[in-house]
């Protein structure tokens, strides 16, 4: 009869699933499992990727699931630990344009572990299979290429650490554009050049200081003769 610890040791572990259409996806072509797929990577490195290889299809592997299901690491060590492991070709960011639950279509942030170590080649013409956006190789050609540096500020870590859409449990939204201004009519323009076939205005005479001199009367009104 097998005791308590040997058969904890051999359940799975009690980790989190992703939205439907979230989480971990694998890579096709890998390798058997063996006792020797992440000897390339240390200690810290090789036991988190050994973790996620453990779990299922569709498990919430963001830095902060991890954090919160492997006790030895929190989420500044798992943050460095998946940016780690894109640069050794075993963990993608791609973006993909799928069509969700409600039957629209949006940019979904997915997250494919490989096993088997890959090229850059590799990985490149996988996601043009995916008609999807490396969001890795993008993020490595802002930082002009570089590896990432163990000594690096833990802060910087976690902010270029893989995205965590699976843990907050919704799709992303569209980029909604701007609201339009609020109409209003167009000023009239005043027409400095006068057109040829509109006629000028004859200046009136000017108007005299003194009143004009009394008229004599029409004949017949009956008003009396000025002397």
């Amino acid at each position: 009869m097998d005791s308590p610890e040997f058969s904890a040791a051999l359940r799975e572990p009690a980790h989190p699933s992703a939205k439907s259409g979230y989480g971990k996806r694998s890579a096709p072509g890998q390798f058997p499992r063996g006792k020797a797929d992440f000897a390339h990577l240390r200690p810290r490195e090789a036991a988190i990727a050994a973790y996620i290889d453990r779990l299922p299809e569709g498990a919430a592997i963001g830095y902060k699931p991890l954090a919160a299901n492997i006790a030895d690491y929190g989420q500044q060590a798992c943050a460095k630990v998946l940016k780690f492991l894109s640069y050794e070709g075993h963990l993608r960011l791609v973006k993909e344009h799928l069509c969700v639950a409600d039957d629209s279509f949006r940019w979904v942030t997915r997250t494919y572990f490989s096993r088997t170590s890959r090229d850059d080649d590799w990985w490149r013409a996988y996601v043009d299979g995916l008609a999807g956006i490396d969001l890795t190789e993008l993020e490595r050609g802002r930082r002009g290429g570089a590896t990432p540096v163990e000594d690096a500020g833990e802060d910087a870590a976690v902010a270029l650490a893989a995205p965590d859409p699976e843990a907050a449990g919704a799709p992303e939204e569209p980029v909604r554009a701007p609201a339009p201004a609020p109409w209003s009519p167009p000023r009239p323009l005043r027409c400095l050049l006068r057109p040829s076939w509109c006629p000028r205005r004859r200046p009136l005479p000017p108007r005299s200081r003194h009143p004009p001199p009394p008229t004599a009367p029409w004949p017949g009104s009956g008003a009396p003769t000025p002397v």
